[in-house]
């Protein structure tokens, strides 16, 4: 329950901080309206689907879920008005169900069997990922309706953690794909809606007949600025 209360008041601090620095930025003249030019932001906003699955040499655990509350926050440079690049960071907590248990296998981890198998409801599952991104908006005509389309992707690392003592935390090396519409607002402010999809790899061990994947869906609901 105590990390569930640091985890909303975490949540709370990276949202109103990023929001006043998203305010200032909208304060600064944009020489280039409409365009992709210069400083780049988007604070975003969504729902996130993930199943997670792990082994390593003695234990596995198993996770599928929903998050309510997913942040995203980029920051970085807009060039020629076609693309974008920044570093990225979300945040997520997820509820869903969690299996968990040890691996007994024979010498050539080949006929493994799980023991001592268990498996709880309403679990809160949090987890991170930071990363390098890149979008492209390839069409700069204002007038057309495509404007605003972009097509992304990014790479880097996620980190998940239960919020309970059960030993599946992992840090993982992860790529996302996407693609959305941003619908300009003003001349540096644009509001949109964006689909990713997500694969990581845990980075252990893991046995040869067993399969390791963390892999999920965002619906992310954009402000964008430059």
């Amino acid at each position: 329950m105590k990390k569930a209360i640091c985890l909303k008041k975490l949540f709370l601090a990276v949202f109103f901080l990023c929001a006043s620095v998203f305010a200032d930025s909208t304060t600064v003249k944009n020489l280039y309206p409409k365009q992709h030019r210069g400083f780049y932001s988007s604070q975003n906003f969504g729902v996130s689907f993930i199943d997670f699955e792990k082994h390593s040499d003695d234990d596995y655990a198993k996770f599928s879920g929903v998050s309510p509350n997913l942040m995203e926050f980029r920051f970085g440079i807009g060039i020629g008005n076609v693309l974008a690049f920044y570093t990225q960071f979300n945040l997520a907590v997820y509820i869903g169900s969690l299996d968990w248990g040890d691996i007994d296998c024979d010498d050539e981890y080949k006929n493994c069997l799980v023991e001592d198998e268990e498996s709880e409801d309403n679990v809160a599952f949090a987890r991170s990922y930071i990363a390098f991104g890149t979008s492209i908006y390839p069409f700069r005509d204002t007038s057309s309706a495509l404007n605003g389309f972009f097509v992304g992707s990014s790479f880097g690392y996620g980190i998940s953690s239960p919020i309970k003592d059960i030993e599946a935390q992992s840090v993982e090396i992860q790529f996302t794909v996407e693609i959305g519409k941003d619908w300009w607002v003003s001349e540096q402010l644009s509001l949109g809606v964006g689909i990713a999809y997500f694969r990581a790899f845990p980075q252990f061990e893991a046995l040869s007949d067993l399969t390791n994947a963390v892999q999920g869906f965002h619906l992310l609901f954009r402000m964008t600025r430059g």
